[in-house]
């Protein structure tokens, strides 16, 4: 695993603490297969899963994201107690969960509106498992809340659920899961900030949560504690939830995206939110997309990040509100860099880079993406 970018956490693995304007190799990890980046405000943690089950994480630790048994910031990663058969894994904006071999899901760290999903909001600095789930397939972690791929099709979240970001049409926190209304063919979902998307067999996407940002994509701003359908997207491969934004990649190796674009995270030349999806310039052999933070003062620019056809890449996530940018490499060759800020330091990170906001796919250089598009 390779990581670059902001390292006031440790979230970089190098065992410093010193920003990164190129990749720096994360210490001891010889058989990652996925990483997934997490953080908020406070602070940022990455976490990486292994070819034998096991996670290691690393970076910031306050609430026990790390899941080590401790609270202490780890500069280079250490062992998730417990954790021998994880199938992947995905950190939050203060937690992280895992899916095991079994079908079960395990979380830990912050846990103030039920986001671990065990029925308490007590912060667990060891892995606890989720209540009443044993066939997920997937899971994916917001910023205080998270959702589960069943292997029926059905979609289940737990956590926090203003403007309903849980879709069970109701605005209750929930500490323990509950089934999202109507979907029952989901093949992926992915949680943002604070609202969710699912990708449908029949290649439609679904939305959730709030709104005011234009997130949910129907051609409204109006926040729901039901999935609406994104409006125009019927060949949908893949979909990616930001912190207020998503993109789609589609069929004819399109991407588009809906939501907030301040800083042009939609990637369609233009700096104004879309509440419909809308083209992303410049990409047409796009196999996957991954959206990232992006919102109020410590958004960063929005790029798109293109790698080689020759390159190979594996998994990688961007959590919604993730900070640092992570990517997992075998025999891999960046044809640009990118570098991700926490929000309490973009200014002077963005200062020191000297970065100017873009509006659509540009040539890459050390810069800082909100959405990373793999190419072939």
């Amino acid at each position: 695993v390779q990581c670059w970018g902001s390292n006031g956490d440790g979230q970089l693995a190098d065992g410093t603490t010193i920003y990164r304007l190129t990749p720096v190799l994360v210490s001891g990890i010889t058989t990652a297969t996925s990483v997934s980046a997490g953080g908020s405000m406070s602070g940022s943690h990455t976490c990486a899963l292994l070819a034998d089950g096991t996670v290691q994480s690393w970076g910031y630790n306050a609430n026990g994201q790390l899941g080590d048994g401790t609270t202490t910031n780890r500069l280079t990663p250490v062992l998730v107690s417990g954790i021998t058969t994880a199938t992947s894994v995905s950190a939050g904006g203060g937690h992280t969960c895992a899916t095991l071999a079994d079908g079960t899901v395990q979380c830990w760290g912050y846990n103030d509106k039920g986001q671990l999903g065990d029925g308490t909001t007590t912060h667990r600095p060891t892995p606890v498992l989720v209540s009443g789930i044993t066939t997920a397939t997937s899971v994916s972690t917001g910023g205080a809340h998270t959702c589960a791929m069943l292997a029926d099709g059905t979609v289940q979240c737990w956590g926090y659920n203003l403007d309903g970001r849980l879709g069970d049409g109701t605005k209750t926190n929930r500490l323990t899961p509950v089934l999202v209304s109507g979907i029952t063919t989901a093949t992926s979902v992915s949680a943002g900030g604070s609202h969710n998307c699912a990708m449908l067999a029949d290649g439609t996407v679904q939305c959730w949560g709030v709104n005011v940002n234009s997130q949910l994509g129907d051609g409204t701003t109006t926040s729901s504690n039901i999935p609406v359908q994104v409006s125009n997207i019927t060949t949908a491969t893949s979909v990616s939830a930001g912190y207020d934004f998503n993109c789609a990649t589609l069929a004819g190796d399109t991407v588009q995206c809906w939501g907030y674009n301040d800083k042009g995270q939609l990637g369609n030349n233009a700096t104004t939110s879309s509440n419909i999806p809308v083209q992303v310039l410049g990409i047409t052999t796009t196999t996957s997309v991954s959206a990232g933070g992006s919102s109020g003062g410590g958004g960063v620019p929005g790029t798109i990040v293109p790698l080689r056809s020759a390159d190979t890449l594996s998994d990688v996530e961007i959590a919604g509100i993730a900070v640092g940018c992570i990517a997992f490499v075998i025999i891999l060759t960046l044809i640009g860099l990118c570098v991700r800020s926490r929000r309490r330091a973009d200014d002077k990170l963005r200062a020191r880079l000297g970065i100017p906001t873009r509006g659509a796919p540009v040539a890459v250089t050390p810069q800082q993406p909100q959405v990373i598009v793999i190419q072939t």
